[in-house]
């Protein structure tokens, strides 16, 4: 079962430029126990824009089935190719709290930030080819 996850401790942005074009959120959030997995950030779609340019995400994941109780953390990336004209900055919302961030951690050209490793979601086509395994004739 999805849930909220209990409080955002660290919410950051980066922005790529390249074709296509890239925003990659990173946060990071406790959890009141361990095993909670699948940590994803889900955006908030809007028919009028924000009057603030922020743009709200919701970090969730899935609880555990049987949990030791004992505080944890857990991290989620959300990679966005199109960021909206009215963009400028995000906010993530968890139970308890939520987080801002307003300038770009890093801004990145896709050729570096394929060098660097890139996040775990990349779409960029050099980076895809260097993951899918080659197969047999």
């Amino acid at each position: 079962m999805d849930a909220s996850v209990m409080s955002v401790t660290e919410v950051s942005f980066v922005i790529i430029h390249g074709d296509p074009p890239g925003l990659v959120i990173h946060a990071s959030a406790s959890t009141p126990d361990s095993g909670w997995s699948h940590a994803r950030l889900l955006p908030h779609f809007y028919v009028v824009a924000p009057p603030d340019g922020i743009w709200d995400f919701d970090f969730v994941a899935s609880m555990p089935i049987l949990a030791m109780r004992e505080p944890s953390t857990v991290q989620a990336e959300q990679l966005a190719l199109m960021t909206p004209p009215w963009f400028k900055g995000v906010r993530v919302h968890a139970g308890s709290n939520r987080l801002e961030a307003h300038e770009p951690a890093r801004i990145l050209f896709a050729q570096e930030a394929m060098t660097l490793g890139g996040p775990a979601i990349w779409p960029w086509p050099a980076r895809r080819a260097a993951t899918v395994p080659a197969t047999a004739h």
